[in-house]
């Protein structure tokens, strides 16, 4: 009885913790190997591996071509759920294994993407992720440019190839590999996908808009709660059908007359607390920072929540793999020099810089990253464009929560 006593407090226990977190995330930095090859469609080679630690990039622009990989174990408490690896930004042409089968990829080198990794992986045992990446010339149409001059004297890459790249490489053309996050997470099978929080001050209200997820075969009813502190209109619950392996949008909208705002002066953050319940069982619980803050533009000048604001900035070129520490003393070191913004060079930078930027009370100004190339990209091609686009949405999804984001610089 004792034995059968235990392993019923076990199964108790793991259920509560899967019930108390529906949502989980693993950081998957740190130590990597990596290995250069010839060809990513040969697969990842059995010698030759380095380490290396990621985020990070390597260097490389004449037809370079590595595998980069590293073991993981998925907690018990994932049991049961989703599971997806987040994949912050990875340069380029990627191609994504776990346990040796591949489950995604991603074409763009600036997008983040997430992988579904939930049919091979294996909770509780030791799994392997395996990241195969291009140099810049995996968005070439072709393998025709010959880099051999570069042996032979200095020269820039980019004035090599001609009307030849479909997808945007930015500003550091050399660079390739995971350069943000890698993530597992764990999520429900009915979910929030998406949200979009937009205060008003010129309105004195609070909008959210929700995407919701359902990745069943049957159709599902949910409630959707969501609160934050300061704000009590925002509900009773609302009940929505999500439809089987598919989505459904709902709108969450609320006066507020006196929120405390967001500022350069005063980085104040709510947490918005959305929830989902089904059957009367709470399924998902999503936690989002926010600053309430508005900022706008009237004629030649910029406002921020009804005060006129100059933007003295400063920029520079893109840093990778620093930590949170290392960010907070730059932009600090930004605010001391009387500056309000930062203009994040040639490409949206580690998510990371806007996280702490957030924090510390520093407009930022993510740039897009297609950089001065007219004569590299192949401009008269339809999916170049369509690239482009996928970039720029991506760029403006990932940070449009973020108070500290105001505006976005196209190249």
């Amino acid at each position: 009885m004792r034995t059968t006593a235990l392993v019923l407090t076990s199964l108790v226990t793991l259920a509560a913790n899967i019930c108390a977190q529906p949502r989980q995330s693993l950081d998957l930095g740190g130590e990597w190997e990596f290995v250069k090859v010839r060809d990513l469609a040969e697969g990842p080679p059995a010698e030759g591996w380095a380490k290396k630690t990621i985020p990070g990039v390597l260097s490389g622009v004449a037809y370079e071509r590595a595998w980069f990989r590293r073991d993981f174990a998925i907690p018990a408490t994932m049991q049961g759920r989703r599971l997806t690896i987040h994949f912050g930004g990875v340069k380029w042409n990627s191609i994504v294994r776990v346990n040796g089968r591949q489950v995604g990829g991603h074409y763009g080198g600036y997008e983040p993407f997430t992988v579904d990794i939930t049919d091979v992986a294996r909770v509780g045992e030791a799994n392997r992720l395996e990241l195969g990446c291009h140099d810049w010339t995996g968005v070439f149409i072709d393998h025709e440019t010959d880099f051999s001059v570069l042996k032979q004297r200095p020269a820039d890459p980019r004035d090599l190839p001609r009307d030849k790249i479909l997808s945007p490489v930015g500003g550091r053309v050399s660079d390739y590999g995971p350069w943000d996050r890698i993530t597992l997470q764990s999520h429900p099978a009915v979910y929030v996908r998406d949200l979009f929080i937009k205060p008003s001050v010129r309105q004195k209200k609070l909008t959210v808009e929700y995407v919701l997820a359902n990745e069943t075969a049957a159709a599902a009813t949910v409630s959707l709660t969501a609160a934050t502190e300061g704000c009590a209109g925002l509900g009773p619950p609302r009940q929505i059908a999500v439809p089987a392996g598919g989505e459904a949008k709902a709108t969450v909208e609320a006066a507020w007359t006196d929120p405390h705002l967001w500022s350069p002066e005063d980085p104040f953050r709510y947490d918005l607390v959305t929830a989902l319940y089904q059957d009367g069982r709470r399924v998902d619980e999503l936690h989002t920072h926010f600053g309430f803050r508005e900022f706008w533009v009237e004629g030649p000048r910029f406002y921020l929540n009804g005060s006129r604001i100059n933007l003295l900035a400063t920029s520079w070129w893109p840093e990778i793999g620093v930590t949170a520490d290392y960010v907070r003393q730059r932009l600090q070191a930004i605010k001391r020099a009387n500056c309000v913004a930062f203009r994040t060079h040639t490409q949206p930078w580690p998510e990371v810089w806007y996280e702490v930027a957030d924090e510390v009370g520093l407009l930022m100004i993510p740039e897009g990253p297609v950089w001065n190339d007219r004569e590299t990209y192949r401009i008269n091609d339809p999916e170049f464009w369509e690239n482009y686009a996928t970039a720029l949405k991506a760029m403006v999804d990932r940070d449009k929560n973020k108070p500290s984001v105001i505006m976005y610089s196209l190249e």
